[in-house]
């Protein structure tokens, strides 16, 4: 299971807040502007598999854990090259 605790969003809202809840879903700005990347290359990780979207209706959400997930396979392969 993935650790939120870490995430920038997810303690910014919580430290603002603690009765709210951390989302658990981020759209694809916010993705994009947490890995520092543009729109395009958070669409590219989606369609390469990297990132697993979900779909509500016409909207598309990630949830934090993939992103995490995504980070934690990144510094994994550069550490091991």
């Amino acid at each position: 299971m993935t650790n939120v605790a870490h995430c920038p969003v997810m303690t910014a809202h919580v430290a603002d807040d603690p009765a709210a809840i951390a989302p658990l879903l981020l759209n694809i700005v916010d993705v994009a502007r947490l890995l520092a990347i543009g729109r395009s290359s958070v669409y590219e990780l989606i369609a390469s598999g990297r990132l697993r979207p979900v779909r509500l209706g016409r909207s598309v959400r990630i949830p934090v854990a993939q992103v995490h997930e995504l980070i934690q396979r990144s510094s994994d392969r550069a550490a091991s090259a």
